[in-house]
């Protein structure tokens, strides 16, 4: 969880509001299926995160028009340069080789090739050093050749893209004139396939993994059951109404075994008692085991929709454990506020999937964020998934 500590800060002063605009329905093609393609199964470890953001849909869905860099994001009408400014961070989740935190400071653009303006969608894993992360962008690869090698990066042709490297494997530059986002090496290796897709980590074996996960040489998380049941899952709901999925985060195994006691060294003595009394009680409405969790965001023109989905062992009560998880989600109230979650989110809709070779209880809650009357200030505090993992606010999901 460590590489996403630069996007909370922007996370601290956001929150939503959306403007009014026809939703974009996504086509029968699942994006985050083809994205899970090239991650690596054996990249990704037991209580990792794997996050997924669609800039492209969340452009079609709030109607907020693309821009092509700072300067045209900064002269939007307010309204639509808060919501670009606060609200698509927590719900997107720009990786952090996109270097976000970075961009009042310097542009990226001119070194790299490519920056956040220039990406459809993303796919990335959290386990640093060897975290993965894969752009999907139109740009044309000889452009991002050409910035790459004026950079000081070696060039060597691939089969479908070129490879470009420097330093050495997870080297970092601090001090050198390299941009910020690039002094800890977390773009020492990109590889630009000819079709605009980017592949970045760290080391040369992190990309070939990439590589050779997008081949079909090495097992990809789109053939793991697990998530091949949640993507289509998350997927099939962006099919309904409640919008474009622009966002989504999977952690890989049960969220927490006791939230209460991760929090308890800041609660202070005793603490732990209050803690656990905010959970909900544990006798009478427990978890199946589940094997992933994931968290999908999705934008309406009038609200934001917040879905999990829990894929179970097999031949679990999917349809029950979705019942738990709806009493347990509708009722919590957060570790971190003490308040109930009531206030800033409703229940939807719950149901047991039946997308994949695997059982998953899905709960979808409703976060309403209507566009502002005339003269009324512009609400950027929409509640988001990343508020709860990054404070790991979870305990509806605990066993």
């Amino acid at each position: 969880m460590t590489r996403y500590f630069t996007l909370l800060l922007l996370a601290l002063m956001v929150g939503g509001m959306v403007l009014p605009a026809p939703v974009a329905a996504q086509d029968d093609e699942n994006p985050l299926l083809e994205m899970l393609a090239t991650i690596p199964l054996a990249a990704v470890e037991d209580g990792a995160l794997v996050t997924y953001g669609d800039f492209a849909a969340w452009h079609a869905a709030t109607g907020i028009p693309r821009v092509p860099d700072l300067a045209a994001a900064e002269a939007l009408p307010e309204l639509q340069r808060a919501w670009w400014m606060f609200v698509m961070p927590r719900q997107v989740v720009p990786p952090s080789a996109l270097g976000m935190e970075y961009m009042f400071r310097e542009e990226m653009r001119s070194a790299y090739g490519f920056d956040v303006f220039a990406v459809d969608r993303y796919v990335a894993t959290d386990a640093p050093p060897a975290n993965i992360t894969v752009l999907e962008t139109a740009l044309e690869p000889a452009r991002i050749g050409d910035a790459l090698l004026a950079t000081g990066y070696e060039a060597e042709a691939l089969d479908g893209g070129t490879f470009y490297r420097i330093l050495d494997d997870f080297e970092t530059a601090l001090g050198s004139d390299l941009p910020r986002v690039g002094v800890l090496g977390a773009l020492n290796r990109i590889a630009v396939l000819d079709d605009g897709t980017i592949l970045i980590g760290r080391a040369t074996e992190v990309v070939q993994g990439a590589l050779d996960a997008r081949q079909g040489v090495q097992a990809s998380l789109a053939e793991d059951a697990r998530f091949r049941t949640a993507a289509n899952t998350l997927h099939r709901l962006s099919r309904s109404d409640v919008g474009a999925l622009v966002g989504a985060v999977f952690y890989n195994g049960i969220v927490l075994g006791d939230p209460a006691l991760i929090l308890e060294g800041a609660s202070g003595p005793g603490g732990i008692h209050d803690l656990r009394a905010t959970l909900p009680p544990q006798d009478d409405d427990t978890l199946s085991p589940y094997s992933l969790a994931a968290f999908g965001t999705y934008r309406s023109a009038e609200a934001t929709y917040l879905a999990v989905a829990l894929v179970l062992l097999p031949g679990a009560d999917a349809a029950a454990t979705a019942d738990v998880l709806r009493q347990r989600m509708s009722g919590y109230v957060s570790l971190a506020t003490k308040k109930p979650l009531s206030e800033r989110w409703t229940f939807d809709r719950a149901f047991a999937g039946d997308d994949g070779d695997l059982p998953v209880s899905v709960v979808v809650m409703r976060v309403d964020d209507p566009p502002p009357a005339e003269g009324e200030r512009v609400n950027t505090a929409v509640l988001s998934w990343i508020d709860l993992i990054y404070r790991l606010d979870l305990g509806f999901l605990s066993p």
